[in-house]
């Protein structure tokens, strides 16, 4: 049955020699179009192109398989064409898969780039779940029964009812995280080191945290300025000098300032008593939302930088600091029990096939080969 497709729709279909970016709602039909997409590059009488051309990765397995089906049965209504029942044929063996299976596929073939055994097996999730715990099984044993200091210093800060299972699940979340970077942890070494840098004046978060709050200041000053501006003429003229004072002294605390200067002239801000504005006075009741939105924005800045006490932050930092390198000492030495468990098991995870496809696709011969062989990419 015939679709009949949107304007939008038959336009990404129809676009030929350039890159696109479809973008749209779940249940929209993506799919589908790009399904006709692939149907009509194929069947391009004046230059068609073999499925062996095309590199289509989908979400899940099911969505590949659902796919070729479709492909074929397409297809099929033109039986009368050799070139197109070549392409039925190919459908099976194409490279219309999930992101994993497609990771899997360049590992099989380049396996010798990367050292890895040919014959290894998938891990799915279930397989996986057995061994890390497994891992942390075995990481706990030696920690304990050596009365690593470390280990047990963050023992006590995530132990619930004198139980491992936070710990457990604090490793597990962050190796999950560090899992998303090929470099990880060498990455997030020179993390840490700007995260806890002791001077403020280089410390990545101190800066983040001091321009988004002079930036805020800046936008409750615009906010006064207007008030004050609409109390003066209103005749409210204790009320506008009021707000002035107040915008004035909210300005110490800039951009132009370190985070050291602008958290000490915040923590020693002086807000002016406001005049006494009487209750038929018709500015009233916005008088009221600006004096308390001041309260509450001047609280909240300060709870953004958190102390004027330099020394203070620099020993939490420290101390901050010591608890994320153990942990991600910890980190490592599950990676590598964990590690050394798949090799008994010659097993992949899921991690393992991404982060080796993208090793073998640093071979630039591997990588421009891969590039010649696909024209259309999904």
């Amino acid at each position: 049955m015939a679709i009949n497709f949107t304007k939008e729709q038959q336009a990404v279909i129809d676009s030929r020699d350039k890159n696109i970016l479809v973008s749209a709602s779940a249940g929209s039909g993506k799919t589908t179009v790009m399904i006709q997409r692939i149907i009509d590059l194929v069947l391009d009488e004046k230059n068609p192109t073999p499925i062996s051309n095309f590199l289509v990765v989908t979400f899940t397995k099911a969505s590949a398989s659902d796919m070729k089906k479709k492909l074929i049965d397409a297809f099929l209504e033109h039986q009368d064409n050799p070139f197109v029942l070549e392409q039925i044929d190919e459908v099976e063996t194409s490279d219309i898969s999930n992101l994993h299976s497609f990771c899997s596929k360049l590992i099989s073939t380049y396996f010798y780039e990367i050292g890895v055994d040919p014959s290894y097996q998938v891990l799915d999730e279930t397989s996986s779940k057995f061994l890390q715990d497994k891992a942390f099984e075995k990481l706990f044993e030696i920690k304990e029964k050596s009365f690593d200091a470390e280990y047990l210093k963050l023992f006590d800060i995530f132990q619930k009812n004198r139980k491992n299972y936070a710990l457990k699940e604090m490793i597990s979340k962050f190796n999950d995280f560090l899992n998303a970077n090929l470099n990880a942890f060498e990455w997030v070494a020179g993390a840490i080191d700007e995260i806890y840098d002791l001077n403020f004046k280089t410390n990545k978060c101190a800066i983040i945290l001091n321009r988004y709050v002079s930036l805020e200041v800046k936008e409750l000053c615009e906010q006064i300025l207007e008030m004050a501006n609409t109390c003066l003429h209103g005749g409210l003229v204790k009320v506008y000098e009021y707000f002035i004072e107040v915008e004035s002294a909210l300005k110490s605390i800039n951009e132009k300032n370190t985070y050291e200067v602008n958290a000490k002239n915040l923590f020693e801000l002086k807000i002016p008593k406001a005049p006494i504005v009487k209750a038929d006075v018709l500015l009233k009741p916005q008088i009221e939302v600006m004096k308390k939105l001041i309260k509450d924005q001047v609280a909240n800045f300060k709870k953004n930088l958190i102390s004027d006490d330099v020394e203070f932050l620099k020993q939490g930092l420290t101390e901050s600091k010591e608890t994320v390198l153990g942990l991600l000492n910890l980190v490592k030495e599950f990676n590598e029990i964990y590690s050394e468990l798949k090799k008994e098991y010659n097993g992949l995870d899921f991690n393992d096939l991404e982060k080796n496809a993208l090793k073998i696709l640093e071979n630039d011969k591997i990588l421009e080969s891969i590039k010649n062989k696909y024209k259309y990419v999904f």
